[in-house]
């Protein structure tokens, strides 16, 4: 079996810039240019950058959500532009993601049980009589119980949000979690919380993790292996101790230096930045 369960090579995603009454396209906007990569089964790659470096892009064409306009993305080494049909429908159950903002990606009129369900009994995972059993096994497994089950997202915090959409996620049983700034919209001790929540669930149920984010302070929590996107395209990568603890681009550098860091003086990461 092939070590890697995700395999991009020379990703590119443009987005056309039109003018003019009738559309033509005049450019484009190389979101993403000749990105490749690798992540191993059972590891966490952590995709590290500033907002539009084209990391949530990237991310978004492993889903399926952007369309690629050159090079390759494998999952379980199958090419994936290839899929169709019910292989294409199994990919969905095998790749699952959780975005930043809970509030935009739950049903507002659904409730909790609906919510993290629906997919289950879309792909024939169970019956519908069986739905409220499976949502109390998920919302525990995240640290909720079954009081919840019929209330709406309106009537949750940011982090038990964010912990019902994970629900939602591993429902399907996936192989590839993306997380896509998961912990970023929250509170400093809830990020804490919801980051030992992820790790928990990547050593019970073997899942790879592909962990996006601006913040190099959390990804070095999380990530065995980092790569880091500037305009596009990857400036730096390796694992997380030699791109942490001795990073060579001075890209990265700043990035580091823009973390806070309690009795560090302004001026002395004025310094690095410039």
């Amino acid at each position: 079996m092939n070590d890697n369960i995700l395999e991009v090579r020379d990703l590119k995603v443009w987005f056309p810039v039109k003018k003019g009454v009738f559309g033509r396209t005049v450019g484009h906007v190389k979101a993403v240019d000749g990105v490749s990569f690798d992540l191993k089964r059972g590891e966490t790659l952590g995709v590290v950058g500033e907002s539009g470096c084209g990391k949530s892009t990237t991310s978004r064409a492993v889903l399926m959500l952007n369309k690629p306009c050159g090079g390759t993305i494998k999952v379980d080494g199958v090419d994936i532009s290839t899929l169709k049909g019910k292989d294409l429908l199994e990919y969905h159950r095998k790749v699952q993601v959780v975005f930043q903002d809970p509030n935009a990606s739950l049903n507002p009129r659904h409730t909790i049980c609906d919510i993290v369900t629906e997919g289950m009994v879309y792909h024939g995972l169970c019956k519908k009589e069986e739905r409220t059993d499976r949502a109390v096994e998920l919302l525990e497994s995240v640290g909720l119980d079954s009081s919840v089950l019929y209330r709406y997202p309106h009537e949750f915090s940011g982090g038990q949000r964010q912990r019902i959409c994970i629900a939602r996620a591993i429902a399907l049983k996936p192989k590839l979690l993306i997380c896509d700034e998961a912990v970023s919209a929250l509170d400093l001790s809830i990020r804490a919380q919801v980051l030992d929540l992820l790790g928990g669930l990547k050593d019970k149920l073997g899942l790879s993790f592909m962990f996006i984010t601006h913040d190099v302070g959390v990804v070095q929590h999380v990530a065995d292996h980092i790569i880091v996107m500037h305009h596009g395209k990857i400036v730096e990568e390796g694992t997380a101790d030699e791109v942490l603890k001795n990073p060579k681009e001075a890209y990265t550098r700043r990035l580091m230096a823009s973390v806070p860091k309690i009795g560090r003086p302004l001026a002395d990461i004025e310094d690095i930045v410039e």
